[in-house]
């Protein structure tokens, strides 16, 4: 009977380590991806404000292209699409980085089933066997 008990005591200290490791790792997760979504929004505000200067560029170059008829308009397109092609690498970063975050609701998903899977091959097999590596990956043996 002592032998169960023991059993049963070791089992819900696992499951609190457990649970304790799981949300710390989880809110790990959630601040890197906190840090990315900060990093994608300051690049899509640096691209919003170089717009900005660029949707003024186009209207001196409008502004060049009709009142003058002169080469000064060239010297306007040039540098208009300078900023053009500055707003494209900003905005095409900030968006690269926007798809490649992960909601909160896949990262808790992913953990459940990370732990899911553990639990099941602990519970079924004789010796300690440690938790799959983030991501569902299997560590390998030397």
């Amino acid at each position: 009977m002592g032998a169960w008990l023991e059993l049963f005591r070791s089992l819900g200290q696992a499951l609190i380590a457990l649970a304790k490791a799981e949300l710390e790792a989880v809110g790990e997760e959630l601040a890197a991806s906190r840090r990315r979504l900060t990093g994608a929004l300051a690049l899509l505000g640096a691209a919003a404000a170089v717009a900005f200067w660029t949707v003024a560029l186009l209207i001196y170059t409008t502004v060049q292209v009709l009142a003058l008829w002169l080469p000064q308009w060239a010297a306007a397109a040039i540098v208009t699409g300078g900023f053009l092609l500055v707003v494209a690498l900003l905005a095409g970063l900030g968006l690269h980085r926007l798809r490649r975050l992960e909601g909160p609701a896949r990262t808790l998903a992913r953990h459940l089933e990370d732990h899911r899977e553990w639990w099941n091959t602990r519970l079924l097999a004789d010796g300690e066997t440690p938790p799959p590596r983030r991501g569902g990956e299997e560590e390998e043996s030397a």
